[in-house]
């Protein structure tokens, strides 16, 4: 409890702020900002959390788990001029307890996951950066066309980082996932979570909590099912069967032609 006030203690006038207990400790953590954006023939249409179209889906979710997940699908036959979607999740975060100062050994555990079918050029990119004012940035990343180190298809994997007890550390995570513009039906998809939790073998872990961004949620979340086996979103299940169904009659033509 703070008391301020003028106190006569012993014939002394006491001015300044007279302190019962430990003082207070104000951690501010900023907000969390985020951007779902997708490609249309006219422009981007983009949404702090959500945005859909007849090719694109990009969706942020802050809780019950921090997420980011994109879906692009281009039709083919030359319908659209282009599909892209991006999802992207900036938040901060930080532990608090113990005295101000203290080394916490932190693991950050992650799920990427991209995918891509039909044209070599169709793209899926997931990535996740940590950045904290003792390390630095520590980025992981998967791409489906080997452009990151770890392996091109998913990351499942701990992430260990040093972190000082008071420190307001980030951690931005991004999905992106593009078609190409040809006459086949051709996409990517990809997804970003992280969960970030105090090492199991670090001592006086009951000491120190975490601290979120206001409405961002710590959890793993459901890893989703890759572009092509489950599509994200009911429009562009819609626009999946569409296409199937147009696949099937080519395919049917194609027979009749070739039959006797």
């Amino acid at each position: 409890m703070n008391r301020i006030a003028s106190t006569l203690v012993l014939g002394v006038v006491v001015t300044a702020a007279t302190i019962w207990g430990p003082p207070a400790y104000a951690l501010v953590v900023p907000p969390a900002t985020s951007l779902a954006e997708c490609t249309t023939t006219v422009g981007n249409i983009d949404n702090p959390t959500f945005c859909q179209t007849d090719t694109d889906l990009a969706q942020v979710t802050l809780a019950p788990f921090a997420g980011a997940q994109a879906q692009a699908i281009y039709p083919g036959s030359f319908d659209v001029a282009n599909a892209g979607a991006i999802a992207s999740l900036s938040y901060s975060w930080a532990f608090e307890g113990g005295n101000p100062g203290d080394l916490l050994h932190v693991n950050i555990s992650v799920n990427l996951g991209v995918s891509s079918f039909g044209s070599n050029d169709a793209l899926g990119f997931a990535s996740m950066t940590v950045s904290t004012p003792l390390q630095g940035n520590v980025q992981v990343c998967v791409s489906t066309d080997g452009h990151c180190a770890f392996a091109s298809n998913g990351f499942q994997g701990v992430i260990p980082v040093v972190v000082r007890s008071g420190d307001v550390n980030t951690i931005v995570i991004e999905a992106e996932a593009s078609g190409v513009f040809s006459a086949d039906v051709n996409g990517g998809s990809a997804f970003a979570d992280p969960h970030i939790f105090l090492d199991p073998q670090f001592p006086q872990n009951a000491q120190y909590q975490l601290r979120l961004s206001d409405g961002v949620s710590n959890a793993l979340g459901p890893i989703p099912e890759p572009a092509t086996a489950a599509l994200m979103g009911v429009g562009l299940a819609g626009l999946a069967g569409a296409l199937t169904r147009r696949r099937r009659a080519r395919l049917w033509l194609t027979a009749a032609e070739i039959r006797p």
